[in-house]
């Protein structure tokens, strides 16, 4: 269902890592990244639904939709995050985003890619700080 708050969709992937924990990379020495399913609260009237022992409902996700929320100036002023070009409003979800997770963004005008700066899930849904990946 289209919700206008996160009118957008990302897809998010991490770096492979090998047996000795150290990042997998492709015959051209680049990085090879893995897509990460998401672990997404199911939502009702934009709340999450709980189960009767108070736990959340979840589903398995390979694309979450999202909202821009605040321009670069001000991200770069939201408490502990030092550089970020965008803060991006999401519903819920419990799969931890790491620093370094490449979001593949799509909005109304383009498909980009961006780098996680961090992420905070709190009570209404979750915020992701991240970077445009230029290159």
């Amino acid at each position: 269902m289209f919700n206008p708050r996160f009118p957008h969709t990302f897809k998010a992937f991490r770096a492979r890592l090998d047996e000795n924990g150290d990042p997998g990379v492709d015959d051209r020495g680049n990085p090879v990244y893995e897509p990460v399913l998401l672990e997404a609260c199911v939502m009702s009237d934009w709340e999450p639904v709980r189960n009767p022992d108070g736990s959340f409902v979840t589903e398995w996700v390979d694309e979450m939709p999202f909202g821009y929320r605040t321009s670069s100036e001000n991200t770069r002023a939201a408490g502990d995050v030092q550089e970020s070009d965008y803060r991006l409003a999401c519903p819920m979800f419990l799969t931890p985003l790491d620093p370094g997770d490449i979001l593949v963004m799509e909005d109304y005008t383009r498909v980009y890619r961006c780098e996680v700066v961090k992420q905070t899930t709190f009570n209404l849904g979750t915020n992701v700080w991240v970077k445009e990946v230029k290159n």
